[in-house]
């Protein structure tokens, strides 16, 4: 039934008019709903997005602290075999003792010396074998202790603190977005 335009009352009760008001409950019932729903979903979106930057930070710190780490244990690994090596390839201290030439490598040189000098000749085999096994063993630290976890690239870091902050921004609106829908939807004179 549509009111007649005359100035009387109507006989007959205008029942599009409660059906329209009904279907617009039922509407913003609806719409409330839905962004309850896009609310939620926007803020786990955004706390997904918050732990994963998060972990990436935890594993660049430890990314770096294993390659402190590994870079101490490999130096320790060919320390040893580098003093054998200048040994090796180095004059006699006595000839350098006569030049008076006392560096820093010269140093090293009569260190390894010394530290040979000190074990016996029946025992040196087995010292060196000691040695070896030793910087094995260091090394094989150094690669245990060096290992990495997967980080994010730049690009990806970037995305997902893109993706956080438009979905903040989009919970924020919230109320913004609502009043804009009913405005579309229904027509801004039926908005109050």
């Amino acid at each position: 039934f549509i009111p007649a335009l005359i100035g009387k009352p109507a006989k007959c009760e205008n029942e599009l008019e409660s059906t329209s008001k009904e279907i617009s409950k039922a509407i913003d019932q609806m719409i409330q709903t839905t962004l309850n729903s896009l609310e939620k979903d926007c803020q786990s979106i955004a706390a997904l997005a918050q732990d994963k930057l998060e972990k990436d930070r935890e594993d660049r710190a430890f990314n770096m602290k294993a390659r402190f780490r590994g870079l101490f244990f490999f130096s320790l690994a060919s320390l040893f075999p580098l003093m054998l090596l200048l040994r090796l390839f180095t004059p006699d201290s006595n000839q350098q003792a006569k030049t008076g030439d006392k560096g820093l490598f010269n140093l090293l040189v009569d260190f390894v010396a010394a530290l040979l000098g000190m074990v016996p000749e029946n025992y040196q085999v087995g010292f060196l074998v000691f040695q070896g096994s030793l910087c094995l063993l260091f090394f094989l630290l150094g690669r245990y202790m060096s290992r990495t976890r997967s980080t994010l690239s730049k690009r990806s870091r970037q995305s997902l603190d893109g993706i956080r902050d438009y979905v903040e921004d989009v919970c924020k609106k919230k109320k913004a977005l609502y009043r804009e829908y009913l405005e579309q939807s229904v027509g801004s004179e039926f908005v109050s």
